[in-house]
């Protein structure tokens, strides 16, 4: 009887043992081959041209499609971190946060919010950080490591 109460007892231990386990740290799913600033920016990125292409649609099947050409480096041209380096900071975010990505995506009520639900809130990537390369508006793009101003209909 001693040893049934004592299994008994350390099955109970271990059971609490692992509902007591401490919440995931969001910031644990950065690899620390980026760097926070442009793993946020990376996050940043993400969520404007997402909200640029969706366009307003919130329908799953938008989101899903959108976000299979999100890595795609021809988006990120306009942002100071160079495209390939955008690709793979895209690549790396998304590797980690894909469906709460897409939870944002599909319940956003404007185009600015899910900047902050994600990037601040859920991953929590952008906390402490001060984004350094996404521009606050798509109004210029660099040229030999210039910046140019867009004009109207999208002309240098």
């Amino acid at each position: 009887i001693l040893i049934v109460v004592s299994i008994v007892e350390a099955r109970k231990k271990k059971k609490k043992a692992k509902t007591e386990a401490k919440p995931e740290n969001p910031l644990d799913r950065r690899p620390i081959s980026i760097t926070p600033e442009h793993y946020c920016d990376s996050c940043i990125a993400i969520i404007k041209e997402m909200t640029k292409l969706l366009r307003g649609k919130k329908k799953e099947s938008d989101v899903f499609d959108v976000l299979d050409d999100a890595c795609n480096p021809e988006l990120y041209n306009v942002y100071s971190s160079p495209p390939p380096q955008m690709r793979e900071g895209c690549e790396i975010f998304i590797s980690g946060w894909r469906e709460e990505l897409e939870t944002v995506l599909i319940g956003r009520t404007d185009d600015e919010t899910p900047i902050h639900k994600l990037c601040y809130e859920i991953t929590q990537a952008c906390v402490g950080v001060e984004p350094k390369n996404v521009k606050p508006f798509d109004d210029e793009m660099f040229v030999d490591g210039q910046p140019v101003k867009i004009g109207k209909n999208e002309e240098l």
